[in-house]
């Protein structure tokens, strides 16, 4: 506003606030002139006009994509921060971050600012068990002559959460060929939208019944049960390589925690062979009993006998 008709005293500076609500520095000129006053105190003669201009910047008002997402454990932030302002001596904006103790990787931005062509790049690592929330306040800038920060614009809060590293357990074990699996997978972690598990499988050639798990991940209530037959004469190794995941918010498989491989062995099934003889009565059978197969922890052979009631001699092979 202008100055009071009847003049402003020497010892008074112009003091007004101004508030720029443009997107661009603007410019506010004051026309200046100096009087003598007359007897009763009234401006009389005028000095020469002097033009003052007071430039006044804009608010600086950012906007950000690539904020408000969950993240995979050690996967980066892209977060984008941009303005349409513009100011005199150019704009920039600086950040601050709030990170929990179990997250690693998020750190304040520099000291004198970043330019609004550079994104907020940060890999950040969750060593929980649950997901975690980072939250990033980025402020916009304008600059003095000197490119240091000056005006600052409002806050806005960008929240990222990073998913926990989904670690299972799981035990393997050794089964008769024709057995089945029950493989129990268990976590103790959780993520925002819960989690799921998969598997893969490798089984040699003499092994059916292996296959991998459904494409949509399985709950961790559910054990992995399947037939398995060895048709070799030895004991056969399967493996199953077991990741848990994240989930998006539809529920599909999404950030993939750590494999874990066990091994299924499988024996063979024994089969034995023998002949059979014709003997003096009084005389002992020599029965000799052979097998091909082998199997982990080695192989016996054990029998049954029956015979009628005229024959004595003939008994059951030992318990062991």
């Amino acid at each position: 506003s202008n100055g009071p008709a009847g003049g402003t005293d020497f010892s008074t500076n112009i003091v007004q606030a101004l508030t720029n609500s443009t997107l661009t520095t603007q410019t506010v000129t004051y026309s200046i002139r100096g009087y003598t006053l007359n007897s009763t105190g009234a401006l009389n003669c005028a000095g020469p006009l002097l033009t003052v201009d007071i430039r006044v910047e804009p608010t600086v008002v950012v906007t950000t994509t690539g904020g408000g997402i969950t993240l995979c454990n050690g996967q980066s932030t892209n977060i984008d921060v941009n303005t349409t302002n513009s100011a005199t001596n150019g704009v920039r904006y600086n950040w601050t971050v709030s990170a929990p103790a179990g997250v690693t990787g998020a750190s304040d931005g520099p000291a004198g600012g970043t330019a609004f062509s550079t994104n907020i790049t940060q890999a950040l690592t969750n060593n929980t068990l649950t997901t975690q929330l980072v939250t990033y306040t980025i402020t916009g800038y304008t600059l003095d002559a000197g490119g240091g920060l000056n005006c600052a614009g409002p806050p806005v809060n960008v929240n990222m959460w990073v998913e926990p590293n989904v670690l299972v357990t799981a035990t393997g074990a050794t089964i008769c060929s024709g057995s089945s699996t029950n493989i129990d997978v268990n976590t103790t972690y959780i993520p925002t939208n819960g989690v799921l598990y998969n598997w893969t499988v490798s089984a040699p050639a003499g092994v059916t019944g292996a296959s991998d798990g459904p494409a949509g991940g399985t709950p961790f209530a559910g054990n992995i049960v399947q037939t398995l037959v060895n048709t070799t004469l030895t004991s056969q190794r399967v493996t199953y390589t077991i990741t848990g995941y994240t989930l998006t918010s539809g529920g599909a498989l999404n950030c993939a925690g750590t494999p874990l491989t066990i091994d299924i062995w499988i024996e063979p099934v024994v089969a034995v062979t023998a002949a059979g003889a014709t003997i003096c009565n009084g005389t002992a059978t020599s029965i000799d009993v052979n097998t091909s197969h082998s199997a982990t922890n080695g192989v016996v052979y054990n029998w049954t006998v029956s015979a009628p009631a005229g024959v004595t001699g003939a008994t059951d092979g030992p318990a062991g």
